[in-house]
């Protein structure tokens, strides 16, 4: 190991580069698929992850989602702490994370009538109170897309 004031750096891997991790702080993060795709003014599900990757619990930890004006909320599991600007703004208070401690959030929404191809983006953003040390995963974007609904024919033998 190399050791810096702020990341330990794994060299010992043959093939998988130098990799950072935090060594002391708490590190926050959320994720989701870039793309959900529903039929034009349908509904789709978009599972969200949030969680910690520091060594330290993470305290204070809040996510916010932001839909498109375009989209309707309909309901996540568990359903948010608030619920704002119109169902546009969805706020979960998710307390303290330990290290690792994850958890997911199932968020319905409803697509506008429109032309297929057209994408509403969804935002994700996740805070604590410690400082975190890889910010750059705080953030998402997702998008909710018009698709065309596909039939597959199914071949037997």
């Amino acid at each position: 190991f190399l050791h810096s004031s702020n990341y330990d750096v794994e060299t010992s891997f043959i093939g998988y580069g130098n990799t950072t991790h935090p060594s002391t702080d708490a590190d926050a993060y959320v994720t989701s698929p870039d793309l959900v795709g529903a039929l034009s003014g349908g509904m789709t599900w978009l599972p969200l992850h949030a969680g910690t990757l520091g060594a330290v619990a993470a305290t204070g930890v809040t996510l916010t989602v932001t839909l498109d004006a375009n989209l309707t909320y309909l309901q996540a599991v568990p359903a948010p702490t608030t619920n704002s600007n119109g169902g546009h703004t969805l706020t979960w208070n998710l307390g303290t994370l330990a290290s690792g401690a994850s958890t997911a959030i199932n968020l319905q929404v409803q697509l506008p009538t429109g032309t297929v191809g057209t994408s509403y983006e969804i935002n994700l953003a996740i805070t604590c109170i410690e400082t975190d040390s890889i910010p750059g995963n705080n953030t998402h974007i997702a998008e909710a897309m018009i698709a065309h609904q596909l039939y597959l024919p199914m071949a037997m033998r």
